[in-house]
């Protein structure tokens, strides 16, 4: 289905679709007439948008959307999609074509795996495999504006493949290491490597948009923010968040050492920022 075809199933006029599903205005009409594609990721959000919000798919014609109540808004807080179902054929499909527009190889996916479908989207370093479920996905049931909630499904898998697989060795040798190697204590605390994933992957995954690599950055900072720290801001990352044209900016930048300033100690509160946390395997 096009986006003008979904557009008019809802009876609103450009202006008004845009404005209820947060789009340009301009943008959505270049869609509409072919001179730009519709981005995939935009048509499958809004059909999702669509049916999960709605009382009834179609009221005379229109998608009828149910507002949803200030009790039943338990926001994802960057959870996601959590709803835990299997990832059906045609989701798997349009995973992979994403991976395969950001040079991640098919075979190191895995779909649907009965041990994972709890959880969420993962690297897996001692297989070397990257488990996919249905948190891949954005939130579309919540309307969070978390950055983790927002992140494209290309985002996650960058997170996950250019963030934490070149991360492999490190987290193999202190696994190793470690005196019970079945509860490792890493190199690397668990939130800090979360926003070195993040940070990586913005930075040096070929054929995210500038937005993509954007939220990437914001993730990393929200996950930062979350543990008491300030992340500062290099040169690369201003250029990515401000927007520069590739004309006007290299965009993919090397990896360099991240720097972290300890929120607490800006307030003059002590905080004990080390690692305690026995971590797994599997980095998220």
């Amino acid at each position: 289905m096009t986006i003008k075809e979904l557009r008019q199933q809802t009876g609103l006029s450009q202006r008004e679709f845009a404005d209820k599903f947060h789009l340009n205005t301009r943008t959505l009409q270049t869609w509409e007439q072919g001179t730009r594609k519709t981005p995939a990721y935009v048509l499958w959000a809004i059909e999702n948008l669509s049916e999960h919000n709605s009382t009834e798919k179609y009221v005379t014609g229109a998608i009828s959307f149910r507002p949803i109540t200030e009790d039943e808004k338990n926001m994802s807080q960057g959870m996601r999609d959590m709803s835990k179902t299997p990832l059906t054929e045609s989701e798997i499909d349009f995973v992979k074509k994403q991976a395969a527009t950001i040079k991640i190889p098919a075979d190191i996916l895995i779909f649907n795996d009965p041990g994972h479908i709890e959880s969420g989207t993962a690297y897996d370093f001692t297989k070397d495999k990257i488990y996919v479920t249905r948190n891949v996905f954005p939130d579309t049931k919540y309307f969070s504006t978390h950055p983790r909630d927002i992140l494209s499904v290309r985002a996650v898998l960058a997170h996950e493949y250019y963030g934490h697989r070149p991360n492999r060795e490190e987290y193999l040798t202190d696994r190793k290491n470690s005196p019970d190697p079945e509860h490792p204590m890493y190199t690397t605390p668990l939130w800090e490597d979360e926003c070195r994933a993040s940070i990586n992957a913005a930075k040096t995954t070929p054929g995210l948009t500038q937005k993509e690599r954007s939220d990437l950055l914001m993730d990393a900072i929200y996950r930062a923010k979350e543990n008491y720290q300030l992340i500062e801001i290099d040169d690369s990352m201003k250029e990515i968040m401000y927007g520069y044209s590739s004309k006007e900016r290299k965009i993919t930048y090397p990896v360099v050492p991240i720097r972290y300033v300890d929120e607490a100690s800006i307030d003059g509160i002590q905080f004990d920022g080390h690692n305690h946390i026995d971590l797994s395997e599997v980095r998220d």
